[in-house]
């Protein structure tokens, strides 16, 4: 029933200042007022709180004694409060409402803002769970301000913080055009569903709606539709909501269909619509990207569509725009520089490539005769390992050795190596013994710079070459030489130097100059260090022709070198210098032969060329045993045979 009583009584305060204490709102009674008494208000659903209470003489309100426990309800006009009284609980809150004074002979300046007849005024609330003052909408029209008339405000007025479920983070604003769907049992997959899932109702993906399920009853949920200018994403009539189901136990949000053939019935104000017998919540199939690292990537997807994009280096999703080799970003293919060797004389040479990237590299080559050789590099191998450079001649390769002994061999199957140097060395020769003449091939990425140092260690060392061009002997090592520490060099054909401090005379040099790809084997008296400078070219006319050794066989034959065969190199040489051969005190003559023995091996021939025998000048090279007998055996006696081509006999010595 209306509060009439308190009605009457509340015209006697007038001019009385009431203050709220929750919100701050005050006004000053005014004997021109009117009431509006509503039915029903509620804040997100569920009825405002308090007593009922309004400005009179009497104090005695709960919500007096125990602040900001109670709901406030004023009104307004512009931003001025014309009346507010406590929500009541039980309904039929009554708020007075104050308008201008109509009395000429009352001066009463507070009331020159209130209300005027016709004044449609502006209701709030104060939400005390909250502390947010909210917006109140009616089912029915407002009337305008009428001195001393109670209004009744039937049906629910609303009140909206937005009610949202937390597991799902769905929200809606109520509204006072409502709908109402019942669902006698909804299941997924089989299984009952649990009351702390969730039922929603939706537009074109927005929220109108949800309820916990009840898993005992029938599960109601609430449909909002479009309330005069509030909300325009709400239901309208004829519309059909679509239903979704949250598992919280599996954290899935599942469709919920009508049965196969029909629909749900189309929203109405007011309506209630029963959905009779099981729903099955069945699983939604969002199909989009699913790669985080896409710029399109969905999140809600749970079904790959192949339809990823990536950010361009423009950082545009799903650009065409790429980072050419140069740092340069665009999408014209056209302009796009090219890394790569731009060397024309590399063995990688790319026409197309316009930078050139450090990525050339070049060919080279060493040639190999029969049996052993002495190499080197000049150049920085692409390839680390020794084996790895030597790939190429592995099938006619059949021993390396270095200065210490270490070496590189296959078994005897050919198939399993054995690796004992290692990574190449740009200070080291390497003795190589090959089965046929070949050609080393080595692709490298640039030459050795100089200089470069040697560590010589006391007694016979194998030396790089790692100069680009060929240097004379006596220059190149000068300074072993002006130290005479200096003792012996051979090269690979067993030609070979002697100084002439050791000599007593003038130097042997049967090398003459250092060759690029050869490898040396220096004796020095003490550790040293050998340093090869930058080199100055020096014009082949500068440069002394080398001196061969005459590989001439007749009688005599050496086991190393049966066929006398020019290109054969002894193994680690002993080379004899002699400085006459007499037969019955006369020197040798032309085609006469020496023959070097070690027992019955021979090991080193010397022919007499044209002109006679040549008194000191003549070396007979002779080669160690490699394991073959073809050789002599360090610390073993020599003997000599000369074989007189005149009488075709010969003689032991």
């Amino acid at each position: 029933m209306f509060k009439y009583g308190q009605i009457l009584i509340f015209l006697c305060f007038l001019q009385s200042q009431h203050i709220n204490y929750e919100t701050g709102w005050e006004f000053y009674t005014s004997p021109d007022q009117s009431y509006y008494i509503f039915d029903n208000i509620q804040i997100d659903g569920e009825s405002a709180i308090g007593d009922g209470w309004f400005p009179t003489s009497s104090n005695l309100s709960d919500c007096i004694d125990n602040p900001n426990t109670c709901d406030v309800l004023g009104a307004f006009k512009d931003d001025v409060c014309v009346g507010w009284v406590y929500a009541d609980s039980q309904g039929y809150t009554t708020l007075p409402i104050m308008g201008v004074i109509s009395d000429d002979g009352i001066d009463y300046p507070p009331s020159e803002n209130y209300c005027l007849p016709g004044d449609i005024p502006i209701l709030k609330i104060y939400d005390s769970s909250t502390g947010v003052i909210l917006d109140v909408t009616t089912a029915d029209d407002i009337p305008g301000w009428t001195n001393n008339i109670v209004f009744h405000i039937q049906n629910i007025s609303f009140a909206n913080n937005g009610i949202t479920n937390l597991s799902t983070g769905w929200s809606y604003y109520q509204s006072s055009q409502q709908a109402f769907y019942l669902f006698e049992n909804i299941i997924i997959q089989g299984d009952l569903i649990d009351d702390e899932d969730v039922l929603g109702a939706f537009k074109n993906g927005v929220c109108v709606g949800w309820v916990n399920i009840n898993s005992n009853d029938y599960t109601t949920v609430p449909v909002m539709g479009i309330d005069d200018d509030l909300y325009p994403n709400y239901m309208q009539i004829g519309e059909i909501p679509e239903f979704y189901v949250y598992d919280l136990s599996e954290n899935e949000l599942l469709n919920l269909f009508p049965e196969e053939g029909s629909e749900w019935d189309s929203w109405l104000p007011n309506g209630v619509f029963i959905i009779e017998e099981t729903t099955e919540a069945t699983p939604i199939y969002i199909y989009g990207c699913m790669d985080s690292y896409a710029c399109n990537y969905n999140p809600e997807a749970n079904t790959e569509d192949n339809s990823c994009l990536y950010d361009d280096c423009l950082s545009e999703c799903g650009g065409s725009a790429e980072l050419d080799d140069c740092g340069i970003c665009d999408s014209d293919p056209d302009n796009d520089c090219v890394l790569g060797c731009i060397d024309d004389q590399a063995e990688n040479y790319d026409s197309e490539a316009t930078v050139d990237n450090g990525s050339c590299y070049y060919l080279t080559n060493i040639e190999l005769s029969p049996g052993w050789n002495m190499f080197s590099f000049n150049v920085n191998p692409l390839e680390n390992l020794l084996y790895d450079i030597l790939e190429g001649i592995h099938d006619n390769l059949l021993l390396v050795i270095d200065e210490t002994g270490s070496a590189i061999f296959p078994d005897q199957s050919g198939e399993l190596w054995t690796d004992n140097i290692g990574p190449w060395q740009n200070t080291e020769g390497y003795y190589i013994k090959v089965l046929n003449n070949d050609l080393l091939d080595i692709y490298f990425s640039s030459i050795i710079d100089l200089p470069l140092s040697i560590s010589l260690s006391s007694g016979w060392n194998i030396i790089s070459y790692p100069a680009q061009n060929s240097d004379e002997l006596e220059v190149v090592l000068s300074e072993l030489i002006s130290s005479e520490n200096l003792s012996t060099v051979f090269d690979e054909a067993g030609n070979v130097y002697v100084p002439n401090y050791i000599t007593g005379g003038d130097a042997v040099n049967s090398i003459g100059i250092l060759q690029p790809g050869e490898g040396y084997y220096v004796k020095v008296n003490n550790s040293d260090v050998l340093i090869y400078e930058p080199e100055n070219l020096m014009h082949e006319d500068n440069i002394t022709d080398e001196i061969h050794i005459s590989r001439v066989c007749g009688h005599y034959a050496p086991a190393w070198n049966p066929d006398c065969n020019p290109d054969v190199n002894p193994f680690q040489p002993m080379t004899i210098l002699m400085d006459s051969a007499l037969w019955d005190s006369a020197l040798l003559l032309e085609n006469d032969e020496i023959g070097v023995f070690d027992d019955d091996v021979c090991v080193g021939v010397y022919t007499v060329p044209l002109g006679d025998f040549q008194e000191n000048s003549v070396q007979i090279v002779t080669s160690k045993d490699d394991g073959e007998e073809n050789g002599f055996t360090e610390g073993q006696p020599v003997s000599f045979r000369v074989w007189r081509y005149s009488g075709f006999y010969q003689s032991f010595y």
